[in-house]
């Protein structure tokens, strides 16, 4: 179960090594000089190249947006390490509807069901307008009905104690399971539904909307450093070192992978814009491979 999420951290620099190794080989027996020589341009070279490319950021981006997040909500339904954290381990888990603020301690997903609820509902302008405290809430398939209300009206000296109660929200049981999670593990049909409904969630905005755009932006980020395999080999084709081919791309990689992980720490923290987070590093890595390519083709 832990896999999707190792597999998924190592497919770009894997991507890069195995790019690597195969150009190596190309310049080691001469067929790259062959290539070359035959007029194909370095533009050509890595069309040539994309398909392959794109045969790993597919499924990358398949693994990374359903794959993972169904690990995770495994790992989390057993509770194992890290992944323990969640509805059900007796802690409570705070979200937003609207201008209402909402209270949870447990989640049951398929049996449609909530424990422990607590709705604090706000005026427009924050004031607040009311309390209710239910010991479960059961959803038909259309809404809520909430059951043991304990209602607190700040109007009102004494609380109200009621048997049952329609509970007016839009939120299903599965937008409610993923509550807990992080962007990051979320399915990317979750966070669709997340951009669209924005009234509802328990973390920052920002934060669903730079993940979105951090889903859509790795398998891109994986195209690109494959192809800058291309002009990285024709900067060592001539010295035919391998050695120091593979260690150049190696750290190359390395060291813009280490550059996409600060920007984005800093785009969860709502210092930079989502689309700025995401996207960014991966055009800064598209105008270096472009350059270098550019130089190689027209200078040297």
């Amino acid at each position: 179960l832990r896999f999707p999420m190792i597999a998924n951290k190592l497919v770009p620099i894997a991507a890069l090594i195995a790019a690597l190794v195969v150009f190596t080989r190309l310049v080691r027996y001469s067929e790259l000089t062959a290539i070359r020589a035959s007029g194909v341009s370095q533009l050509q070279l890595m069309f040539a190249l994309l398909p392959a490319a794109l045969l790993i950021a597919i499924p990358q981006f398949a693994l990374d947006g359903w794959l993972a997040p169904q690990a995770v909500k495994e790992l989390r339904a057993w509770g194992v390490g890290e992944y323990g954290a969640g509805f059900g381990d007796g802690e409570y888990t705070w979200l937003r509807d609207g201008d209402d603020m909402i209270r949870i301690r447990h989640v049951d997903e398929e049996a449609g069901r909530l424990r422990d609820v607590t709705i604090l509902r706000r005026s427009e302008s924050g004031s607040f307008e009311e309390r209710i405290v239910a010991r479960e809430a059961s959803y038909d398939g259309d809404s809520w009905l909430l059951r043991d209300l304990t209602i607190t009206d700040p109007k009102v000296k004494t609380p109200q104690n009621v048997e049952s109660r329609e509970w007016d929200t839009t939120i299903d049981p599965e937008i409610f399971a993923a509550f807990s999670e992080h962007p990051s593990e979320m399915r990317f049909s979750k966070l669709i539904r997340f951009l669209d409904n924005p009234a509802f969630g328990s973390r920052p905005q920002y934060l669903y909307e730079t993940w979105f755009h951090k889903r859509l932006a790795l398998p891109v980020t994986t195209v690109l450093i494959m192809l800058l395999c291309v002009p990285l080999v024709q900067r060592f084709e001539r010295t035919a070192r391998a050695a120091t081919m593979i260690l150049a791309g190696i750290g190359l990689g390395f060291i813009y992978l280490s550059f996409d992980g600060v920007v984005l720490s800093i785009g969860e923290a709502g210092l930079l814009p989502p689309v700025f987070a995401a996207w960014v590093p991966t055009l800064i890595l598209m105008s270096v491979t472009g350059s270098i390519a550019f130089y190689y083709e027209y200078h040297r």
